[in-house]
Order: structure tokens, then C-alpha cells, then sequence
């Protein structure tokens, strides 16, 4: 735990990342922490009694709605993980959520700085910065305009909010198939400090910390996190003699709290953190064993991102303002060998960056009555750019894309809640959003490999473009509250993802190669119940989405290459079910599982070969029609000693595409994930041992496809049983 005083492991943790100068902040937090937190003696108390019997379940407190509510009381289906929850489920960082949480699916690296998150079918085109998520990230508050960031070790993380469904009215553009709100432990003035180290198989070792506390009195107080992993190969790679799958995790965090007064709270945060991962497409099809990748180069990907934040909290006599003020930046370098083969074939590159400043004015009723009310408003700008060399040495031949794009956003929103009774509640809602675009693309040849980076290969080359869109999101929902325990709601809400331009198509100004807007108006109903004394916690949702002018790509048969463009209609159907008990002290039981389908119900066009083609009926990429996860768990008392904790995960995914051609290779089988894990937490709750074997049966999944032939399926590959251990500390 000494990470605090020995400035030397916070260097340690972020050497080698070009943007330390930009952090000197956190730095210096640290240093201010380890004068002014070590001195203390006090400690938190862990919020729990080894000889207390209380099995209820407790409330949890969501901003889901950009207020505090309950989750029980809030009528939007939401999946909400604890900071205790991600470390109990060894949940390390964005993807592992998915298998817990209904409806949704996270796929493996696409290239193209994306990683694919699904909710209900809905999610990434994963094609760069020519267009927009379908899944809004936010962290703390601030939207991630591209995903470079979205994926980071978790240290210092209060809890995850996954809300499902479009998001459009209060979240604005890009929260078409839901939003996932990351948030971050806020600094506190008691001192609170953590620690834990992880060994896993494989080298893998990994190390967080954090510390909070006060640093001048009751106004000002800091928090520090940090967190580093690393772990080697789990494949070969016998042509490089190498291994494959390897990993390095960096993320550094720092934040002040300002009090000045009772009804002021200012937030200053900064974050950054990079990855360095290799990976390796399989010929799945080769007859070798799924740990034995020949490829004639190494392929890895490379993200460096960085965050500062200042947010405003202040309350009025009936109402609170909130200002949050951020800037984000990302960066990937991607390199694959994407042709699943020891030749050498295709070689694909990419850089990809952006630049997003952002503002978001807020206000929220907070006086007694009947009516309520939020208003705001948010101003987005973003820069991206990508350079995608594609070297064919058999030709031999490079193929360059090249594209740069700026985003302005202006965005407002109103909604207000009127109780007819103290039971039944009407809501309304209505965003707006106005957004242009201005766009440089660039598509070009050459033959010198050695020069296939060098910027100038596009100098008058490169096409505009500009768009703009206007938008408006609306929102409906009826709630009723039956008794304490039973509450009821019905909504209609309205989402769209803004439109873009195809990389591998740069056509003059007006041409075919940008795409528009998508839309879905989504008409879910729920009901959620505390029974038994609050020993047994059921959450039931039915959905229905009407999904229109949806972006897909598709593959041209001439030049080989991914478009996207409007070409399809889909009509979403679902049930989703939740379900938490606690029969005896000690004893918990978590249920969930969805049905989904999700289906084209028109996807026709003529492709420029001139063959028409229909894939009405198929499935939408990435949204299985089962998911179902049941976690249990057992506090045993240990007398004077402690609580030893058995726990038991078992998750089954259903089959999966990853192309609109539903090919059974394009996707994944059915799979099942189970993890065993045993912790033992002393009885002062300062320290405790944890140890896991991460999918126990050893099942292994195609996380993503780049291409099929008769003789080749490239895929990137799941990853195999793993065995770890862990000590973790609380002061």
C-alpha cells in the first residue's frame, strides 16, 4: 500500500506514456495524500456485522435518470453493478459485464478502434471514425465520443449502470441500443485507502490501489487510483516463435473536492492510462490445435487516452444546477494479420485519434410536490482522423484509406414527472439535437511498402463532405406504484444514431458514400418487485423496438471491401428477467436471462455487380437469441476468524452472427462460461485472500471473424481456462 509515498511506483505504473507531463496533477495529488492521509489512524467501517441476521436486499441509489433515485423506483430496465460486485465477479474492466447483464453482448477487438458492445441488437458498426456507436459510453458524466478509452482496468469505480433501451431524450445522439454509465468514487474527507494484488496463470500480475481523504480540513479532499497489469501469451505463434494474447494495462487517476459551502460541490477529475495487447487470427478450419497460430507477423493493439473533468454541483432553494465541463482524447494503433495464414497475404494497419471537448448545463427540480422537472443542454465538438494501410503483398500492391472529420453537437432537452396520485406518476419528455459534420476522405494506391505511413501518400487526394442533421427525441412513460414492494411502468422512447461516411468509398461532394441518421421508437413495459420481506428481489421487462433506416455494412463483390449504407428495416421483440434472493442469511442467488428476437424485416438491395439480394428475416449481428447467468454465493462465518465465501457463475450465450449473411462461421456457437471463485474476508474487514479458476470447463468461442473462404475461417479466439490469486487489503 505504499504506493502513496513511493512516488517512484506511480512512475513505475505510467512509464513510457508520452502524456505523463499532462498528469503532473495526479503527481502531485499523490504526494499530498501521502502527507496528509498516512498520519490518520482512522479506518471505514465495512457495513456489515458477522453476528447481525439480515437477509433483506438492500436498495441500490441510481443517476440513471440524471437524479438520485432508487433503482426499484425508476421505470427504465437497468442493470447496476458495485464497486464490491465488479471485485466479487472479477470484473476488471468493460467487457466482462456483458455476461451478467441481459441483452447484451460484447464482442472481441474489431479492428477499427472499436470494441462491439450490443444491447438488444443494437451497437457498433465498427468501422472508424466515418461513424458513431450505437451504445453510449459515459464516464462520470462525460460521453466518449469514440470507444479508444471505454475499456480500462477498473480502480476507484463507485458502481456500472447499464441502462437498456434507446436513451435518446436525457442522453442525446448515439444512445440508440442504451447507455453505460461508469461511475467513479467520489473523493471523500475521511481517510480510506485500498489495496490488492492479483497472480494469475500465464505470469499475469496485477496491482490496484487507492486512497482518499482530506487534504485542507472539511473543504478540500483528494483521491488517488491506480492500477497496472500485465500477463504473457496464451497461444503460439510457432512461424514468429512468439506468443500470442499477451497483455499490459495502465490507469492512473487523481481527484479533488471542493466544498466552499453546504450547497457547493466542485469535482475535479483527470484519468489516463494506455494498453498494449497482441492478438492473432486463427484458421479455425486448419486442423491445428486453437493455442497454435501461424502468422507471418505480429499483430497488437495500442490505445493511449487521456481525460480532465470539472464538474459543478450547486443547490438553490428549489432547485441544483450542475456544470460538467471535459475534454477526452484517444489514440489506437492497430496491426493485423488478418488473413489467418503463415503467407503473407494481407497486412492491415491503422491509426486512429480523436479530440472532444465538451459542456453540459444542467438544471433539476428539487422542491415537494406534485410536478418535477430537469432541463438542460450540451455542446459536443470532436476531431477524429484514421490512416488504414492495407499492404497486399501478393499483388503486390497497398491500398491506403485515409479521413479526417469534425462533429459539432448542440443538444437540449426538457422532461418533467407530474403524480396524479401519490402512486401513479406521467412522464414526458423531448429531446433536440442539431449536428454537423464536416468530412475529408481519401482512398489511394501505392506500391513502395516501406512508405505506405507517410502522410503525404494522400496530399491532394483528399474528397469533402459535410452533412447536418436535426433531431428530436421524445418520450413518454407511466408508472404506478401498487404497493411498497410492486411497481409498474410502461414507456415509449425514441433514440437515433447520427449518420456518417464510408471509408473505403470516397466519392465528389454528394455522392453515395455518406449514410444517414438511424432511428427506433422502443415501447417496453415492467414490473419490479421486493417479496418476501425483501428476501427475494424480481425484475420482469417485455420490449418491443421498431428499428428503422438502420446502418449496416455490407460487403461490395467487386472490390471486396465493407460498406455501409441505410438499407434496412427491423422489428426487436424481448424478454428480460432479473431475479436476486436471499432465502437465509448468508445464501444469494442472482438470475438473469433475455430472449431476443431480433430480425430484419426488410433488407433487400442490388449489389453493384448487379445481383439483388434479400436478408429480411435474418438476424441482427450480435444479439443471441438466449442469455441466461446465475450466480450464488455463501457467507460462511468463520468464528473469530472471519467469512469464507464459496462462489459459483454460470453463463450460457446462445448462437451468435457477426455478419448480416447469418453464416454459422460469421459468428459463434452457443456457449457456456463457468467460473469458480473462493474469498475470505477477516473479520475486521481490513484484509481477506481471494482464489478463482476463470472459465472452469474451458470453453472457447470465435469472439470476432475477419473473413471466410472454402479453406479458411479467420477468427480471433476466446480465452481458455485460468487460474488466479489475489490478497486484497482495506484501511
Amino acid at each position: 500500500m505504499r504506493f502513496v509515498t513511493e512516488t517512484g511506483k506511480c512512475n513505475f505504473a505510467i512509464e513510457g506514456h508520452k502524456k505523463i507531463g499532462r498528469l503532473s496533477c495526479c503527481i502531485v495529488l499523490g504526494i499530498s495524500l501521502s502527507q496528509g492521509l498516512w498520519a490518520q489512524t482512522s479506518t471505514e467501517d465495512r457495513n456489515y456485522n458477522l453476528n447481525e441476521s439480515d437477509a433483506r436486499i438492500e436498495e441500490v441509489v441510481v443517476t440513471a435518470t440524471r437524479r438520485e433515485t432508487g433503482l426499484q423506483d425508476t421505470p427504465i430496465a437497468i442493470t447496476a453493478l458495485s464497486g464490491l460486485d465488479l471485485d466479487e465477479g472479477g470484473m476488471t474492466d468493460l467487457r466482462n459485464i456483458a455476461l451478467e447483464t441481459p441483452s447484451m453482448f460484447i464482442g472481441g477487438n474489431d479492428g477499427f478502434g472499436s470494441y462491439s458492445v450490443n444491447i438488444r441488437g443494437i451497437g457498433s458498426l465498427a468501422i472508424g471514425v466515418g461513424a458513431e456507436e450505437g451504445v453510449g459510453v459515459y464516464v462520470d458524466g462525460v460521453y466518449q465520443g469514440k470507444p479508444y478509452g471505454s475499456v480500462f482496468e477498473f480502480a476507484g469505480i463507485e458502481r456500472i449502470e447499464v441502462l437498456r433501451g434507446p436513451q435518446g431524450t436525457l442522453y442525446g445522439r448515439n444512445a440508440t441500443g442504451g447507455a453505460i454509465n461508469i461511475v467513479s468514487s467520489e473523493p471523500s474527507h475521511d481517510f480510506h485507502s485500498t489495496a490488492d494484488v492479483q497472480i494469475t496463470e500465464f505470469d499475469g500480475l496485477r496491482f490496484r490501489g487507492t486512497a482518499t481523504g482530506s487534504l485542507v480540513g472539511n473543504k478540500l479532499g483528494g483521491s488517488i487510483a491506480i492500477a497496472r497489469s500485465t500477463r504473457d501469451g496464451y497461444a503460439n505463434n510457432p512461424v514468429r516463435e512468439e506468443d500470442v494474447y499477451d497483455k499490459q494495462q495502465n490507469f492512473l487517476s487523481g481527484a479533488l473536492r471542493w466544498t466552499p459551502s453546504d450547497r457547493t460541490k466542485v469535482i475535479l477529475r483527470s484519468y489516463f492510462g494506455n494498453t498494449d495487447s497482441s492478438y492473432a487470427f486463427k484458421n479455425v478450419i486448419d486442423g491445428l490445435d486453437l493455442d497454435t497460430i501461424p502468422a507471418n507477423f505480429k499483430s497488437f493493439d495500442t490505445r493511449d487516452f487521456f481525460s480532465i473533468s470539472a464538474t459543478i454541483d450547486h443547490q438553490f432553494e428549489n432547485m441544483a444546477f450542475k456544470s460538467i465541463t471535459a475534454y477526452v482524447e484517444g489514440d489506437v494503433q492497430n496491426h493485423a494479420d488478418t488473413d489467418g495464414s503463415p503467407n503473407d497475404e494481407i497486412e492491415y494497419r491503422s491509426e486512429f485519434s480523436n479530440r472532444q471537448v465538451s459542456q453540459e448545463f444542467r438544471l433539476v427540480s428539487t422542491a415537494s410536490g406534485s410536478f418535477q422537472w430537469i432541463i438542460g443542454g450540451v455542446l459536443f465538438a470532436e476531431e477524429g482522423d484514421a490512416f488504414i494501410p492495407f499492404d497486399l503483398p501478393a499483388i503486390p500492391i497497398g491500398l491506403l484509406f485515409a479521413a479526417d472529420v469534425e462533429t459539432k453537437s448542440y443538444s437540449g432537452y426538457f422532461e418533467g414527472s407530474y403524480d396524479f396520485t401519490d402512486r401513479l406518476t406521467f412522464t414526458a419528455g423531448v429531446g433536440y439535437t442539431h449536428e454537423t459534420k464536416d468530412w475529408r476522405g481519401c482512398r489511394t494506391f501505392y506500391t513502395d511498402f516501406d512508405d505506405d505511413f507517410v502522410p503525404t501518400l494522400c496530399e491532394g487526394s483528399f474528397v469533402p463532405d459535410d452533412a447536418s442533421w436535426d433531431e428530436l427525441t421524445p418520450k413518454v412513460v407511466l408508472d404506478y406504484r401498487v404497493s411498497d414492494n410492486v411497481f409498474l411502468y410502461t414507456s415509449a422512447t425514441h433514440g437515433f444514431r447520427s449518420g456518417g461516411w464510408n471509408m473505403t468509398d470516397p466519392t465528389l461532394p454528394g455522392g453515395n458514400n455518406n449514410f444517414n441518421p438511424e432511428s427506433v421508437w422502443s415501447y417496453e413495459g415492467g414490473v419490479k418487485t421486493d417479496l418476501l420481506d425483501q428476501k427475494l428481489r424480481l425484475n420482469i421487462t417485455g420490449f418491443y423496438a421498431d428499428y428503422t433506416d438502420i446502418q449496416v455494412r455490407v460487403t461490395d463483390p467487386v472490390t471486396n471491401l465493407i460498406n455501409t449504407k441505410n438499407a434496412a428495416d427491423a422489428e426487436i421483440y424481448g424478454i428480460e428477467l432479473e431475479l436476486f434472493a436471499r432465502p437465509v442469511d448468508g445464501l444469494s442467488f442472482n438470475t438473469t436471462a433475455s430472449w431476443l428476437d431480433a430480425t430484419y424485416k426488410s433488407f433487400s438491395f442490388i449489389q453493384t455487380d448487379g445481383t439483388p439480394v434479400d436478408h429480411s428475416g435474418n438476424r441482427l449481428n450480435r444479439s443471441p437469441e438466449w442469455k441466461v447467468s446465475f450466480v450464488t454465493k455463501y457467507d460462511i462465518p468463520i468464528d473469530g476468524r472471519g467469512i469464507l465465501t464459496p462462489r459459483v457463475e454460470y453463463n450460457y450465450v446462445g448462437e451468435t452472427f457477426y455478419s448480416e449473411l447469418n453464416r454459422p462461421f460469421q459468428g459463434t456457437d452457443s456457449f457456456e462460461i463457468i467460473n469458480l471463485r473462493l474469498r475470505f474476508e477477516h473479520e475486521s474487514g481490513r484484509w481477506g485472500l481471494q482464489a478463482f479458476l476463470d472459465n472452469a470447463g474451458d470453453e472457447r468461442y470465435r469472439e470476432h471473424v475477419s473473413s471466410e473462404t472454402p479453406t479458411r475461417v479467420a477468427a480471433t479466439i476466446s480465452r481458455p481456462r485460468m487460474w488466479g490469486v489475489e490478497v486484497f487489503f482495506d484501511w
